[in-house]
């Protein structure tokens, strides 16, 4: 799994997911297929790029989440990336023991 090229597919998903949540709710089919496979992504990131990242945990309303930003940002496409996004505490954390910077 390249970095290069699954971060902007994660930033993908993410604007596919809020999109899709404005127009048909949390709980539409399609709303959830996008969320979880952005979430799937992050999980992949986390697994096979450990020491590319920082994560910081931070309270989003009535949830913790990690903030999952890149040590190296890269451009892709003439978008320049920082960060692969937030994910819910409760999902990143069997993975966060792999990344020294938690």
């Amino acid at each position: 799994m390249l970095l290069e090229t699954t971060v902007p597919l994660i930033h993908k998903f993410n604007r596919n997911w809020k999109h899709a949540k404005e127009l048909w709710g949390d709980t539409h089919p399609t709303t959830t297929l996008l969320r979880d496979r952005k979430t799937d992504l992050q999980l992949s990131i986390l697994l096979h790029h450990p020491d590319s990242l920082d994560c910081i945990i931070e309270t989003d309303g009535s949830e913790d989440v990690v903030a999952i930003s890149l040590t190296k940002p890269f451009k892709y496409e003439d978008v320049t990336y920082n960060d692969v996004a937030h994910i819910p505490l409760r999902l990143a954390q069997p993975f966060l023991h792999l990344n020294h910077n938690k």
